[in-house]
């Protein structure tokens, strides 16, 4: 599919519809122009698409758009379609060649008089259609020229011109029916059999023909198997911030804790499993991650944590804290990596209070959900009592937000 955009002088783009879904081959290529100039990008899902984007499909491929106003299209195989201006609340396209199946919602506050303006209009050589809110299916012969129109549901009027079509002398095409339209021909109205041309349909537009009814999809538009990739996508989008920073204060962690105390001679182990004076140990921990972003990629994030340990030679147990500040970047979002340093302390009269270092990379499973990112890392402590060893540790688990 290749996506074209023509510049418009001095003003924005006007956004008119976004990429649902890409099914088929998936090759898919955009091309923009600005400034006089055109560009090659790739074409993705959850992209915007703004007046005067091309799309082309190749001959593999095939891809669905959801309008501003939540109509829905899907561009069959070896198609072009142009996205046009949206005027007076009317949604403009143009089909060069190939196939479209278009399900329009209708217009809340439209008035139900004939004579209204068709809120979506799909312009092609030959005729010019527009409808209200329908499922319709339009084709244009890449040879002749000539039009075809197949109504699913509802009435599309189809007239050789847009003065003819607003003017309310076009053909009304209700549903079950269809139409060939040529120029400088007579169009031919006649009915079609809808499991006979789906049959025929899936032959060269297999999505085309899969696609579910206005009726059955999804108040949004999206279907299941476009679902998981688009929001995805969405969550990919940088992020709107207002003003320099954007603060996240409802972001926390629980995993597991892997200590090991680098023992010496001379030197008591503080920290093991009962009974054994080894100085390891397995626990968990919780943390509190309030976070600020300051530019770009670059965060600030907070550090206080606590984690329940207990003394090797059989003591009591205890909870070691952590109280610091680590430098994060999402410049390979979804990657992170993060490191910093605090202050460590393990309360009691011999336990030690020092300085700790800690790195750890997370992968962000999403910025909307409960569950936010998964993370592994390491930390050393190094006690300011002489006669502590320094403890080193693997910390891995989850981040959540509330």
């Amino acid at each position: 599919m290749v996506v074209s955009v023509r510049a418009l002088a001095a003003d924005a783009p006007q956004q008119v519809a976004e990429l649902l879904g890409i099914q088929g081959d998936r090759a898919v290529a955009v091309i923009r122009f600005a400034h006089g100039e055109s560009q090659q990008l790739g074409a993705t899902v959850g992209m915007k698409l703004f007046a005067w984007d091309k799309l082309r499909t190749s001959p593999g491929a095939a891809a669905r758009i959801r309008y501003l106003d939540g109509s829905t299209a899907l561009i069959g195989r070896d198609t072009e379609l142009e996205l046009q201006p949206k005027q007076e609340g009317a949604q403009f396209n143009r089909l060069s060649f190939g196939q479209m199946r278009a399900q329009v919602v209708p217009d809340p506050q439209a008035n139900k008089a004939k004579n209204d303006r068709p809120r979506f209009l799909v312009r092609t050589r030959a005729a010019v259609m527009g409808v209200r809110g329908t499922d319709f299916i339009a084709g244009v012969d890449p040879v002749s020229g000539g039009a075809q129109l197949h109504t699913i549901e509802g009435v599309v009027d189809i007239g050789a011109n847009e003065q003819s079509l607003l003017s309310g002398q076009a053909l009304s095409v209700p549903a079950g029916s269809g139409v060939d339209f040529a120029e400088n021909a007579p169009p031919r109205l006649q009915n079609f059999a809808r499991p006979a041309y789906a049959r025929e349909l899936a032959q060269a537009q297999p999505e085309m023909s899969a696609l579910p009814d206005r009726g059955a999809q999804p108040a949004d538009g999206i279907l299941p198997s476009e679902r998981s990739e688009y929001q995805k996508a969405k969550e990919r989008e940088p992020k709107p911030e207002a003003g320099r920073a954007r603060f996240q204060f409802k972001q926390f962690s629980a995993g597991a804790v892997g200590l090991l105390q680098l023992a010496n001679q001379n030197r008591s182990s503080y920290t093991g499993v009962p009974g054994d004076g080894n100085g390891k140990l397995i626990s968990f921990e919780l943390a509190y991650l309030p976070s600020v972003r300051l530019l770009g990629p670059i965060w600030i994030r907070g550090l206080v944590a606590a984690m329940p340990l207990k003394e090797a030679d059989g003591g009591g147990y205890f909870l070691g804290t952590q109280l610091g500040l680590l430098v994060a970047l999402d410049l390979l979002d979804p990657l992170w990596i993060e490191a910093g340093a605090g202050i460590e302390k393990w309360p009691g009269s011999d336990s030690p209070t020092g300085i700790f270092a800690r790195a750890q990379l997370g992968w962000v499973l999403s910025e909307t959900s409960f569950l936010e990112r998964i993370y592994l890392g390491a930390s050393v402590f190094d006690s300011s009592n002489s006669f502590h060893d320094p403890v080193v540790a693997a910390h891995a688990g989850l981040g959540f937000r509330l």
